[in-house]
């Protein structure tokens, strides 16, 4: 059993509705993502920035820099991940209409390329979900079919501290309005707790 879950569940909510100043300081006080890929070490680390932008809901400069990535190293598939991710926006509200079809441009063209590794593949299939027939089914069933695959990129990678925030932020995501025990909140907490004392300075924790 966690110990303080529900602290855990307040600040990523809290974490949803704020956006950082588009300044140097404040790029400074963001924290530090580390999300390992098999690109080449100067797109690594334009990477990694990249998911800390993500990750402090600065969609626009995350998406920048993603493409960057593929300047650095064309054949870094997992980067067409990364621009369809920030796509979505706001994870707990539907991403523009305008954002559909990008995004679905982007998967393709990761899914074309191939990611190097089985994990980065993974993630580029599991995102798929949310973009793969958006013009005939609805966002909620598109959400679902994203936790379904979120959970089996986070089982396969059971050491990979991105997998299991993503899992842990969609398990938020996908919860049902109706259930008062909030169960896939309190599960998504579980995953978090120990994830942010191994990495305080993570831009999800609720304690950066």
């Amino acid at each position: 059993m966690t110990r303080f879950p529900l602290a855990v569940v307040v600040g990523l909510i809290a974490a949803t509705i704020s956006q950082p100043a588009a300044s140097d300081s404040s790029e400074q006080r963001l924290g530090k993502v580390h999300f390992a890929t098999s690109c080449k070490p100067e797109a690594q680390e334009l990477f990694d920035r990249a998911m800390l932008y993500q990750h402090s809901f600065w969609y626009s400069a995350s998406r920048r820099t993603f493409e960057e990535v593929l300047e650095a190293d064309p054949q870094c598939a997992i980067a067409y991940w990364g621009i369809a991710l920030s796509y979505l926006y706001n994870p707990h509200g539907p991403p523009p209409a305008e954002n559909l079809p990008l995004g679905l441009e982007a998967v393709k063209k990761g899914q074309a390329l191939g990611a190097q590794t089985p994990r980065e593949q993974e993630y580029i299939n599991a995102i798929a979900a949310m973009y793969v027939d958006y013009d005939k089914v609805d966002h909620r069933t598109r959400v679902q079919r994203f936790l379904a695959a979120e959970e089996q990129v986070a089982t396969h990678n059971a050491d990979d501290d991105e997998a299991q925030i993503a899992y842990a932020i969609t398990l938020n995501v996908a919860a049902s309005p109706s259930d008062k025990t909030y169960a896939n909140q309190l599960k998504g907490a579980a995953l978090l707790e120990p994830i942010f004392k191994r990495q305080p300075e993570h831009p999800a924790s609720p304690i950066t």
